[in-house]
C-alpha cells in the first residue's frame, strides 16, 4: 500500500466527533458581536486522541425543524461532546428558576437537547463536561441542583475563585469507566455552581467531590458519560482518549 493510500485509509477510519458550538458576545481585533465561542481545548484534545472533530452551530432560533435536524446530523457522527457553559433552563427538569440560577439559552438548551437525545436514540456516544454533563442528566429525566451553596455548605471547593477555575479532587467508583480513564482519586479543574441532583434514568454516579457532590455518571451499556470538572482544561489522565476508543468502538459495533 502507498503512503498516499495508507493516510486515505487512517482519515476514512477516524471517528468523527461533533460540539455544538454557543453564540456568545465577544470582542476580537477590530470585531465585536455574536460568535459561535468554544475553547480550543476540546477539539485539541479530541484530535490529539485521533478524532476528527466539527463543530456545529447552535442555531440562532428554535425551529420546528430543529429534533429532525439534530437526527440527521447525528446518523453521521461516532460520538458527541456536550461542552461547559450557561446553566440548563428550569423548565427543562420541571422546576422554577431559583434567584441565582441563569442565564439562559433557550437555543442552545434546544439545540443540544435534541442532539443528544438523537445520540441515545442512535446509539452514538456522548461525553457531556460541566454543563454537558447536567444536560444529559436532564435529558434523561434527572434534575439539577440551581445553587450549591444551600446545600454543600458554600461554593468554595467547586467555584473558589469566582472567575477563574478551581481545583479539587475527585473520587472514582472502582471498575468504573472514569475509573479506567483518571484513576481512583485526581485533582480536576472546577467552575459551576449547580450539580445533579436526582440521577436520570440509566445513569450511574461513577464520581464524587470530598463533599458527595456528584461528579461523574456514566451509563456504559449506551456510550454516555458525564463529568462535572473541565477535562479540556488540563491533562486528566485520558477521559478524551478513552472516549474516542469508545466512539471507534461502537461505530464498529453499529456496522
Amino acid at each position: 500500500m502507498t503512503h498516499q493510500a495508507s493516510a486515505t485509509l487512517g482519515r476514512e477510519t477516524r471517528a468523527m466527533l461533533a460540539i455544538p458550538a454557543p453564540i456568545e458576545q465577544a470582542k476580537w481585533r477590530w470585531v465585536a458581536g455574536r460568535a459561535h465561542l468554544l475553547t480550543a481545548g476540546y477539539s485539541t484534545h479530541l484530535q490529539q486522541a485521533g478524532a476528527t472533530v466539527m463543530l456545529l452551530p447552535v442555531p440562532s432560533r428554535v425551529h420546528e425543524d430543529l429534533i429532525q435536524e439534530a437526527a440527521d446530523i447525528v446518523a453521521r457522527l461516532d460520538g458527541l461532546v456536550i461542552a461547559g457553559g450557561a446553566d440548563v433552563e428550569p423548565r427543562h427538569y420541571g422546576q422554577a428558576a431559583a434567584p441565582e440560577a441563569g442565564p439562559f439559552s433557550a437555543e442552545r438548551d434546544a439545540w443540544e437537547l435534541a442532539l443528544v437525545r438523537a445520540a441515545i436514540a442512535a446509539g452514538v456516544p456522548v461525553l457531556g463536561i460541566c454543563r454537558g454533563h447536567q444536560l444529559l442528566n436532564v435529558a434523561l429525566g434527572g434534575t439539577i441542583i440551581q445553587h450549591l451553596p444551600p446545600h454543600v455548605g458554600g461554593s468554595e471547593a467547586h467555584q473558589p475563585f469566582g472567575e477563574a477555575f478551581g481545583e479539587h479532587a475527585v473520587h472514582t467508583v472502582e471498575g468504573s469507566w472514569l475509573r479506567h480513564a483518571i484513576g481512583d482519586t485526581l485533582d480536576v479543574a472546577t467552575f459551576h455552581h449547580q450539580a445533579i441532583d436526582e440521577v436520570g434514568e440509566g445513569l450511574a454516579v461513577t464520581a464524587t467531590a470530598d463533599d458527595g457532590t456528584v461528579e461523574g455518571v456514566e451509563d456504559i451499556d449506551r456510550g454516555l458519560i458525564g463529568v462535572q470538572w473541565h477535562p479540556e482544561m488540563k491533562d486528566h489522565g485520558g477521559v478524551f482518549d478513552r472516549f474516542v476508543r469508545l466512539c471507534e468502538e461502537r461505530r464498529a459495533l453499529r456496522a
